[in-house]
């Protein structure tokens, strides 16, 4: 994903340095269109270009504390570390995303075990019913 939204934040530059006109009227500097038109040359969303174009100003040392802690394929802590404005605050929100992940890998690990356990007693009463059931009688009345 990091990967992804580096390439793409390049070609938006490119098509931004190839369009090369500004908008007169907009608030914001630079070229117009640029998101819009290299989405659609990359056959994207313009969504996904601008998602992109965030994350691919994290700064180096947090990108590679991000690929270091397996959060560089997850998009939403991407965009979470993204909108920290400093490199040490981008830090300590990897470390608080790393967190987050681990909880919920043992939340995840605790609720298929009870799940287990919970297949398991059903098993156990099924064949339980089954045990106390007389099949030997072929009258239907006392099934």
């Amino acid at each position: 994903m990091q990967e992804r939204a580096n390439y793409i934040a390049e070609w938006l530059r490119l098509t931004g340095e190839v369009i090369g006109t500004t908008c007169p009227n907009s608030s914001k500097p630079g070229p117009k269109g640029v998101n819009s038109a290299a989405a659609r040359e990359l056959g994207i969303d313009h969504k996904v270009a601008q998602r992109a174009k965030k994350i691919s100003k994290i700064k180096p040392e947090a990108k590679a504390a991000a690929r270091a802690a397996g959060l560089d394929d997850n998009q939403s802590a991407l965009m979470r570390i993204a909108s920290e404005p400093s490199a040490e605050k981008q830090l300590a929100r990897i470390r608080d995303e790393q967190q987050k992940a681990e909880a919920h890998k043992t939340n995840r690990a605790a609720a298929c075990a009870c799940l287990v356990i919970n297949t398991y007693a059903n098993d156990r009463r099924i064949v339980a019913q089954n045990l106390r059931y007389d099949g030997g009688s072929d009258d239907p009345e006392t099934c």
